[in-house]
């Protein structure tokens, strides 16, 4: 074992052990684990105007997506885990079904997608259309939803 210590506060204090014999309390530790995809850019068939359903746009992406804490990390298989390349895979096969009126509707099938897998808890998703208003800014859609 190295040499990490760590004080001890009860009513021993100041009392010095090693690190391996300091046990972790299950009460006061919450694990929280997130899968993140920034920045995530792509071109689509998605708006109301006609000219939006001709032509494909570019959409970004952000979603940062809470998951049940992989138990299993000591394996370091990725069969453990839901992978963002899943997600990103699901995101654009949704683009491929086809034009998409509203950015909500694509951000609502977005957070179905990940919703199917059974260890995401929530989702907080964020899509713009950063050439809508050209030099002056982006527009889009953002929500968060938790599985009940």
């Amino acid at each position: 074992m190295s040499n990490i210590f760590q004080r001890v506060t009860s009513s021993n204090a100041g009392q010095v052990v090693a690190f391996d014999q300091v046990q972790a309390s299950p009460q006061i530790i919450t694990e929280s684990q997130k899968i993140l995809i920034h920045d995530y850019q792509l071109d689509m068939l998605i708006g109301v105007w006609d000219h939006e359903k001709e032509v494909r746009q570019r959409v970004i992406i952000n979603a940062d997506i809470t998951v049940e804490p992989n138990q299993n990390w000591q394996q370091d298989d990725f069969r453990h885990v839901l992978s963002y390349m899943d997600i990103i895979d699901e995101i654009e096969s949704i683009t491929q079904t086809g034009h998409i009126n509203l950015l909500e509707t694509f951000a609502n099938k977005i957070v179905e997608a990940c919703f199917a897998h059974k260890s995401v808890q929530e989702v907080s998703l964020k899509i713009e259309k950063p050439e809508i208003l050209k030099e002056k800014g982006r527009v889009g859609v953002q929500l968060t939803k938790k599985r009940a």
